[in-house]
């Protein structure tokens, strides 16, 4: 087992200190995990314990599990990340993809855990909760569940506290009395006591120093236990029981502290009753007393934290939470008063308190208090130091630290203070102050703890001040809508600046535009101060914050904004201290001005308050752009009569006002023909939609469209229209404006361009773009309907004879003849593509449902194209006879894919090919199962070659006297799945491939090891090795540098190696074969011809190569026997190798017989399962 490092043993020792592993579930923590299942919406939660190997449930909702290994918790992820972790679909993590809680029961999906940290750091578990299926989380309930582990973790402490403090009290005094013992006796009446050594020195005082009285000991008692015990041993003495008294006080020690002591007192009577003498044993109780007074303020302090933290989740608004807040530190924390402080960003950076409790006269006298964190003013006071510094300070005498305000201090009871900090992401704002009124030690695990509460507490006032922002923006711009959406031009403005003061709480808002000219000058449409307007005025933008805006799309001053405004304006006295501006954008990017608020008071957070104005100023830059809009119209109205469009003005009863002389000449109809008239009438309008232009025109105040019209002389033209909305000073809609546009030639132009992208320019027909547009219709209309179509592929046989015969111009002539033929034959519903070259695909739609309807239907289409083509072909004066060769592929819309489709209609059309052509064949999945099987294997191919999955066997081969004299290595393929595989199989498939270069080359490879390691050996020593070369591995350029590369790695004897060439090198590139050969030849590699005798054999060639050897098929040798032409061809064979001096071998020999006719016929080796079949090497 790898060994722990410190911080994972320091945290599994912190974990069994809570002795909490192997125990019953807990059901408060069961309540905390159902909590935390209901607010996130999930089905299970958990909470988890993680140990060195095990994940343990403390409680599980949704889950019936006790413990789990730890290698497979989600939980013991989060443990070691220490921070939350969140998961969407564990399916598709590669951290838990293969876990078996996911792959199985419970087949978890989706994980949000968070951490369960200890004071000290230590992660112990996770609150996690968990849903079968994947989603999100909101970063609120993620928020939620880390407040619900600090309760758990409260919870845990509790009870760890517990149990430490039931231990002291049950062992504490067994071992003090023992060990710390001490007596003394008090002598009555008088002042005289006796005091054992052992006594002073638990003090550290002499005999001198402490003498035998009372004074001594009254002198160091400390004096809050003075009248304590003074009335408990005056009742002893009163009563005269003879049950001894305990005491418990404080004695100050000679190094100036005080330790709690227990004394053990019995009073001596008189017979009379008068009492004699006291006397006493004393025990130091001080660490026991101290550690329990340290339990129970942790315990206070850890039941304070989870209240707190169930206050912060219930809690409406942010006083509310305080002031429960200030409340729970008075009744569970044992302090006298408790309350929280506002730091201000004012000049003063001053403290004021905002709740308190109790509720008293005390509170009057903190809201006095010179309370500042200003780095002058808090060098000594707890409360600015702990706001400046960010951390906790405890101060034992809070009124020293105040100066002139102490004596009212000490009066109200103020004594030990403890100022937490308020701190959120970007600052301190406040802070959390608790009192005492006596002097009380704070220890480092409290203030940890105290500490952890107010950054929860401030969690939770961050997370009211948000939502309580957001509200305040809703109902802003819900009065934004309802109030602004039917006004226009001031009142718009006016109204708009009284929302957005409400909502920003802005004392002072303008609007202003921007001026022509230079230097930048801004005119304020509306100015509204404390919720009045005041006059226009314009300024110059350079100086004014609003100048940072001509580059930025918003600009804030968070404090101490100087008047940045001319002093005549009513800005000008303002003196603001904050300041927020949004450039006013119009939709074609252009900056027509600003939308910008005043403050009085330095901001905080300014995040919603440009969010806000963001909105507002989108709107008002819309109203602006209109108005700009509307200005330009009647400014440039007079030029309008110069456009080349067509420009109308008409009412909205659609008579005509003004008709320039764009639209004369557009229309044929003069000015005076026209205005007055009706203009639907007039020009005819049809197309585009007609009455969605007219409802955007009413809606947005401006519309487009295309529309088809007629001229005067009943022409047909089509026009682009855009129409815009004129009102009146009102803002009421006055009239339309009409700007058409002549864009005939334009359409006339896309109908090209369509052609040209759709249509085949030789033949006219659909192209591949169209045909897969219309099959896709087809495709899912099928599907819908229920019905089902067919897919013909047709392919010309022998088309490229033909072009390389006559020339493509005559076979451009052919396709177009051939697809006025293909388009006579079928229906009008059909569509007839050509995909390119002699391809042309025929789509039949709308075929009944029923496959040998459907089927009868597409084979009577295609003998229609067959009987189409027996016909001869006219190409100028050459007559061509040309055949088709037919696919077709059937569809119902409902199995297969549209590039499926094609794939089978076009094996289809192959299978034709293979058939004889100029016929038609229906596909067949036999034929795809083919042609996946040949996929398949092509992958399994590639595969084996990386996984080592070939390996080398030997056939041997023998001379006459039967002795061995070599061997030939074959491949075989060992598949996981098929097991041995011969390479009859795959070895075609390699050619194709090409993969028969690294296998071959593998395979050379491995044959000179072999030789190489035979040759340490001297009965193997004289041997060859026959290694069967490819001719695209023979080919390949710098396959002779191979070779000998390969012969000098291994160490292998070049002599006895020999690659078998097959005939059909003999084919093509001789002078390359030779050069090749001859190559290796001087290197002292072997040559011998395979097959010899199957192919292409030119004596002529044959003689140039350097061959050392001819191989006999196996063709011949099997049936050598019986048939005399194979024993011809075997002796010819023969008889020629010798003449050239060549040696003879005959592979497949499989009988005696077969070898004694090829010997005494002079064959010198043999090869064949009758001598031995191949071996594993």
């Amino acid at each position: 087992m790898k060994p722990l490092d410190r911080n994972e043993q320091a945290r599994l020792a912190e974990l069994y200190s809570f002795n909490i592993l192997d125990t019953p579930a807990d059901a408060g923590l069961g309540r905390l995990a159902g909590l935390a299942a209901r607010q996130c919406g999930m089905p299970i939660a958990v909470v988890t314990m993680v140990d060195a190997d095990r994940q343990w449930y403390k409680c599980a909702i949704g889950l019936d599990f006790r413990q789990t290994c730890r290698s497979i918790s989600f939980c013991a992820r989060t443990v070691e990340a220490g921070e939350p972790l969140v998961v969407g679909d564990a399916r598709r993590d590669p951290r838990f993809e293969r876990n078996p809680l996911v792959t199985g029961p419970p087949h978890l999906v989706f994980y949000a855990g968070v951490p369960l940290t200890t004071a000290r750091h230590h992660v112990l578990g996770a609150l996690a909760v968990f849903d079968t299926r994947p989603r999100a989380i909101t970063p609120g309930q993620l928020g939620l569940l880390e407040v619900l582990a600090e309760q758990v973790m409260a919870r845990l402490e509790l009870r760890r506290h517990a149990a430490l403090l039931e231990a002291l009290r049950a062992s504490g005094e067994r071992y003090m009395h023992a060990a710390r013992a001490s007596l003394w006796d008090w002598q009555l009446p008088g002042t005289r006591i006796e005091y054992g050594e052992r006594f002073r020195a638990m003090l550290g005082y002499s005999a001198a120093e402490f003498p035998d009285c009372t004074d001594s000991l009254l002198a160091v008692l400390h004096p809050d236990d003075r009248a304590a015990t003074r009335f408990a041993l005056a009742r002893h003495l009163r009563r005269r029981r003879q049950e001894p008294v305990r005491l418990e006080f404080r004695l100050r020690t000679r190094a100036r502290g005080y330790r709690w002591l227990e004394t053990t007192a019995q009073g001596i009577w008189a017979p009379s009753g008068r009492p004699l003498r006291v006397v006493g044993s004393t025990v130091d109780i001080h660490e026991r007393k101290v550690t329990t007074v340290e339990l129970a303020r942790s315990n206070r302090a850890l039941q304070m934290l989870s209240r707190c933290n169930e206050e912060v989740t219930r809690a409406a608004d942010e006083p509310q939470l305080v002031a429960r807040v200030c409340r729970l530190a008075v009744e569970l924390g044992g302090y006298d008063m408790a309350w929280v402080s506002q730091a201000n960003d004012d000049a003063a950076r001053s403290i004021k308190p905002v709740a308190w409790y109790p509720d008293d006269e005390r509170g009057a006298l903190l809201a006095e208090l010179p309370l500042t964190w200003s780095l002058f003013g808090a060098s000594g006071e707890p409360c600015g130091q702990a706001v400046l510094s960010g951390q906790p300070v405890v101060c034992a005498d809070f009124p020293a630290a105040l100066g002139e305000a102490a004596p009212a201090l000490r009066r109200a009871g103020f004594q030990t203070l403890v100022a937490l900090p308020l701190r959120d992401k970007d600052h301190n704002f406040g802070l959390v102050a608790l009192m005492s009124a006596r002097e009380r030690e704070v220890s480092p695990e409290e203030v940890c703890l105290l500490r952890e509460l107010v950054d929860d507490l401030a969690i939770g006032i961050a997370n009211l001040r948000a939502e309580s922002e957001r509200d305040r923006l809703r109902r802003a711009v819900v009065k934004v809508a309802a109030g602004v959406c039917a006004r226009s031009g001031t009142a718009f403005f006016e109204s708009l600046l009284g929302n957005l003061g409400e909502a920003v709480g802005a004392r002072a808002s303008f609007v202003a535009r921007l001026l022509p000219g230079e230097p930048p000058t801004a005119r304020t449409l509306v100015a509204m101060v404390d919720g009045r307007l005041v006059d226009n005025f314009d300024y110059r933008v350079a100086g004014s914050p609003c100048e940072n805006l001509a580059g930025a799309d918003h600009w804030v001053v968070t404090d101490r904004l100087r008047a940045s405004f001319p002093p005549a304006s009513p800005l000008g006295g303002l003196a603001p201290s904050a300041y927020a501006g949004q450039a006013l954008i119009d939709s074609s990017g252009q900056r027509l001005g600003f939308l910008c608020a005043l403050f009085a008071e330095p901001l905080q957070t300014h995040d919603v308050i440009l969010s806000t104005m963001r909105i507002f100023a989108a709107r008002v830059a819309f109203e602006l752009e209109r108005e700009i809009a509307d200005a330009r119209i009647l400014d440039q109205a007079a030029l309008l009569d110069k456009a080349q469009d067509a420009i109308i003005a008409r009412g909205l009863d659609s008579t005509i006002l003004f008709w320039n002389k764009g639209a004369e000449r557009l229309y044929g109809w003069a000015a005076e023909e026209a205005i007055g008239r009706s203009l639907p009438e007039l020009v005819q309008s049809s197309g585009g939609d007609l009455p969605g232009m007219h409802d955007d025109l009413m809606r947005r105040g401006e519309c487009s469209g295309e529309l088809e019209q007629r001229r005067k002389d009943g022409g047909a033209l089509v026009v682009e229209g855009r129409w815009s909305l004129v009102r009146d000073s009102d803002g009421a809609p006055k009239s339309v404006l009409e700007i058409n546009t002549d864009i005939s030639r334009r359409k006339a132009d896309e109908r090209q361009i369509r052609r040209l992208a759709f249509y085949d320019s030789l033949t006219g027909l659909p192209n591949r773009a169209l045909l897969l547009d219309r099959l896709g219709h087809a495709f899912a209309a099928c599907g819908r309907a229920r019905g089902a179509g067919a897919l013909l592929f047709i392919d010309l046989d022998n088309f490229k004879s033909l072009n390389d015969t006559l020339g493509h111009d005559q076979g451009d002539v052919l396709l177009r003849q051939v697809a006025g033929r293909l388009r006579h034959c079928v229906r009008t519903s059909d569509t007839v593509a050509r995909l390119g070259g002699d391809e042309f695909v025929i789509l039949m739609e709308n075929l009944p449902p029923a496959a040998g309807e459907a089927s009868s239907a597409a084979r009577l289409l295609a003998d229609k194209i067959l009987a189409a083509f027996v016909e001869v072909f006219a190409l100028g004066i050459t007559e061509h006879r040309a055949t088709p060769s037919i696919g077709i592929a059937l569809f119902d819309g409902r199995a297969g894919s549209i590039d499926e489709l094609l794939r089978w209609a076009d094996l289809a059309m192959y299978q034709a090919k293979a058939a004889g052509r100029n016929t038609m064949r229906f596909f067949d999945p036999r034929m795809q199962a083919a042609v996946s099987s040949r996929v398949a294997l092509e992958a399994d191919l590639r595969n084996g070659l990386l996984r080592g999955e070939f390996v080398v066997y030997h056939q041997p081969q023998f001379d006459t006297h039967l002795k061995l004299i070599g061997a030939e290595a074959l491949v075989r393929w060992r598949h996981p799945a098929r097991g041995l595989i011969c390479p009859g199989e795959f070895i075609a498939l390699a050619e194709e491939t090409g993969l028969i270069v690294p296998l071959g080359g593998w395979m050379l490879e491995r044959a000179c090891a072999h030789l190489a390691r035979w040759a340490r050996r001297a009965e193997t020593r004289e041997l060859t090795l026959a290694a069967n070369v490819s001719i695209r591995q023979f080919r390949q350029a710098g396959f002779v540098e191979e070779v000998l590369d390969v012969l000098a790695r291994t160490g292998a004897n070049p002599a006895r190696l020999k690659l078998e060439l097959t005939e059909s090198l003999l084919i093509s590139d001789v002078e390359s074969t030779v050069a090749t050969m001859a190559a290796l030849k001087r290197a002292g590699v072997g040559f011998s011809l395979d097959d010899f005798g199957t192919g292409y054999s030119s004596l002529a060639y044959l003689k140039r190569l350097p061959l050392d050897q001819l191989k006999i098929d196996r063709s011949f040798v099997r049936d050598i026997t019986t048939d005399a032409n194979d024993a011809a061809i075997a002796r010819t064979i023969i008889a020629l190798g010798h003449s050239l001096g060549l040696a003879i071998i005959a592979e497949g020999v499989e009988t005696e017989e077969q070898r004694q006719l090829l010997q005494e016929n002079g064959c010198d080796a043999f090869q064949g399962f009758l001598l031995g079949p191949p071996a594993a090497a």
